[in-house]
């Protein structure tokens, strides 16, 4: 049975602090479901400082720098099929010689929360109507970052499945080897086969 990215609908959205948009950030603002990464700038609203300056002033311990995840940090309450997606993620990043992402117990819970969204109201997009777009929900649960994308992907019925496309389409290939990101949240509603996975650096 044939499969297409299409008929999956895939959708791959980056955001991050400090960085310009990209070309077709200016020319497609808005999240398409064609399997088309979508590219959004925040631009500080209390200040106008570079991000170097803002991370200068950060309150945030410089010793919170990212370490191989242990075991625990990996597993925690993470079913079996999102440990499967996670160790796929980290396997990738590991080919290119990337640190592998943590599973971040917040992150994992708005993952989730997409996915289970995404089916219950029946749509597919990095907007949700329940919740807004993926950095709002990010900030409403206290998800701290400096930078945080999303993928997201519906029909796929294995982790393998799934990794696998994502891996084949540059935009979501590119969130997952993006060398910056530390953590992950990763969702999977059985029930029409939602996928989320969300990456922040800390």
């Amino acid at each position: 049975m044939k499969k297409w990215l299409l008929a999956l609908s895939m959708g791959a959205l980056f955001f991050s602090l400090g960085q310009a948009a990209t070309a077709e950030a200016a020319t497609c603002p808005t999240q398409s479901t064609y399997n088309t990464t979508a590219t959004q700038v925040q631009k500080p609203t209390e200040t106008t400082k570079p991000v170097a300056d803002k991370q200068a002033t950060n309150t945030q311990p410089a010793a919170e720098k990212p370490t191989t995840p242990s075991a625990s940090q990996q597993s925690g309450s993470i079913s079996s099929i999102e440990q499967q997606v996670l160790t796929l993620t980290n396997q990738e990043r590991a080919k290119s010689g990337l640190k592998p992402l943590a599973a971040d117990s917040k992150l994992m819970n708005a993952a989730r929360e997409k996915s289970t969204d995404m089916r219950t109201n029946n749509y597919f997009s990095h907007t949700s109507p329940t919740f807004g777009s993926p950095f709002d929900r990010m900030k409403a649960l206290g998800i701290d970052y400096r930078a945080a994308a999303e993928n997201i992907a519906m029909g796929q019925k294995t982790a393998s499945e799934v990794v696998k496309g994502w891996m084949n389409s540059p935009g979501h290939r590119k969130n997952i080897m993006n060398a910056n990101f530390t953590h992950i949240g990763i969702g999977y509603d059985a029930q029409g086969h939602y996928w989320t996975q969300q990456f922040i650096q800390k």
